[in-house]
C-alpha cells in the first residue's frame, strides 16, 4: 500500500502503514463472516482524529466524508480543500473482531495492483486488512503489527511468507534497498540504528485466516491509530 495526496488516505489508506514506515502485512484471503459493502453506520461526516503520541507530527485538522453507499470518499482538511475519490469499503464482521479493506470503484484492489503483493513480479499477493472497532458515533482504527506477524511467520507458528529490508542497506540514490527474502525459521538481524521494514504475506484459505486472526490478537495494534468521530456540531462552518 503506497502514500497517496489527500487526508483521506493518511487516515485510511496509509493507517496500516504509517507507524512502521514501508512495512505491509497482507492476508491470502478474506476472514469468513458477515460481509457488506456499506453499513448504514457509516456514510456521513467524520472528525479524523489521531492519538495524543502523535497529535504533534499531524496537527491539522481533517474531515472524512462517507456517501450514501459508501461508494465516493472526501477528505477535508481545516483550509477546506477538498479531494474525491471512489472506492469500495468492504467490512467483515468475523469471529475474531470486525475487518476493513478498502478497494477501489471497480471492486478490485486498489489501482496499483502491485502494491497488494510483496514482489514485482506479482508473487505473494493479498489483501491488506485494518481491524476496527465502532461503538455509537466513533470508530477506532488500528494497523497491523507487522513486527508481531514477521516473527510469528519467521517462527513457523503461522503459515506464510514474510520478507525484510534493511535502511542501512539502502543505495545513495534513496531507492528502496531490494529486501531479503525469509521464510519459515529464517531471519535476518538489520543493522544497529537502521530502519527495519516488514513485508508479510499470511497464507491460508478464509476460514484459517479467521482462526489465525482470532488466535492471534496481537497482530494488529492495541492502540488504535485514528478515530473517527461523527461530526454533528449544529453550528459548524461547513468547508465549500
Amino acid at each position: 500500500m503506497t502514500l497517496r495526496n489527500g487526508v483521506l488516505f493518511l487516515v485510511l489508506m496509509t493507517a496500516a502503514i504509517a507507524g512502521s514506515g514501508c512495512s505491509r502485512t497482507l492476508v491470502a484471503a478474506l476472514p469468513v463472516g458477515t460481509t457488506t459493502t456499506c453499513d448504514a453506520a457509516w456514510p456521513g461526516r467524520w472528525a479524523a482524529i489521531p492519538p495524543e503520541d502523535r497529535k504533534g507530527k499531524h496537527g491539522e485538522k481533517a474531515w472524512l466524508e462517507i456517501n450514501a453507499d459508501c461508494s465516493v470518499l472526501t477528505s477535508i482538511d481545516e483550509h477546506g480543500k477538498r479531494e474525491r475519490e471512489n472506492h469500495k469499503l468492504t467490512l467483515i464482521s468475523t469471529r475474531s473482531g470486525d475487518f476493513l479493506w478498502i478497494a477501489d470503484g471497480d471492486g478490485k484492489p486498489p489501482l496499483r495492483l502491485e502494491t497488494e503483493c510483496l514482489s514485482g513480479d506479482k508473487t505473494h499477493c493479498g489483501m491488506e486488512l485494518m481491524r476496527y472497532v465502532r461503538n455509537g458515533d466513533e470508530i477506532r482504527l488500528y494497523s497491523p503489527d507487522h513486527r508481531a506477524v514477521h516473527a510469528a511467520i519467521g517462527a513457523g507458528s503461522v503459515p506464510g511468507y514474510t520478507e525484510i529490508a534493511d535502511d542501512s542497506k539502502a543505495p545513495a540514490s534513496n531507492e528502496a534497498a531490494a529486501p531479503s527474502a525469509l521464510t519459515g525459521a529464517q531471519a535476518a538481524h538489520p543493522s544497529q540504528g537502521s530502519k527495519t521494514h516488514y513485508n508479510n504475506l499470511i497464507a491460508g484459505d478464509p476460514e484459517q485466516i479467521t482462526t489465525i486472526l482470532e488466535q492471534h490478537p496481537e497482530f494488529f495494534d492495541s492502540t488504535p491509530w485514528m478515530t473517527l468521530q461523527r461530526d454533528t456540531h449544529p453550528k459548524r462552518k461547513k468547508h465549500r
